[in-house]
């Protein structure tokens, strides 16, 4: 069976992804995911004219999924429970020796075109804003610690699990990721 052009696309961005979390958006071109993938560079270019409009896809593939993933929350979630869901996402990642997507892309944000870095901040807004709205109502029904301003505590959280996924990578050690999740709950729960 042929491959569609969708399946061709999606693969790309796949094999793009794998790159961007093993060692950045700048150390793959357009000739490694062609060689990777067993198709021609101009098959590459066929799907996106550039390494930057490419950037741009994996970001807003990432906030769509961020997206669908909190809505598919609102059905039976609670503040406590969506949070300890993304906890284990990101204890995934640490355990497969990855950062995210979004950590990834900020390391290198000095010198990605101006379009990726604006999806990057497209990407973070909506992380924070769901970040706030999920420990005020948190806050509200007493399942998170009301200590402190929401946009402070918000931005510890974030920062903690990106800055948790760095170190536990650099020290090649998940149980110093583990160790601070376990930290950052006690904070966080009531």
């Amino acid at each position: 069976m042929k491959a569609t052009t969708t399946d061709t696309r999606k693969a790309i961005l796949k094999r793009a992804e794998r790159y961007l979390q093993d060692a950045g958006f700048a150390s793959f071109s357009f000739r490694d995911l062609a060689a990777d993938l067993g198709i021609k560079s101009a098959s590459v270019h066929y799907h996106f004219r550039s390494k930057e409009e490419l950037g741009v896809a994996l970001l807003q593939r990432y906030q769509e999924q961020f997206t669908q993933w909190t809505e598919s929350r609102k059905i039976n979630g609670s503040p406590k429970s969506d949070l300890l869901q993304w906890f284990e996402y990101e204890q995934h990642l640490c355990r497969a020796g990855d950062i995210c997507p979004g950590g990834a892309f900020g390391a290198e944000f000095a010198v990605l075109p101006e379009s990726v870095r604006g999806e990057l901040e497209k990407l973070h807004d909506i992380q924070r804003q769901w970040m706030r709205a999920t420990l005020q109502t948190g806050r509200e029904r007493g399942e998170i610690r009301a200590e402190g301003k929401v946009e402070d505590q918000a931005e510890m959280v974030l920062a903690a699990l990106q800055g948790g996924l760095k170190i536990a990578r650099a020290s090649r050690d998940p149980k110093a990721f583990d160790g601070m999740l376990e930290q950052l709950k006690v904070m966080l729960f009531t």
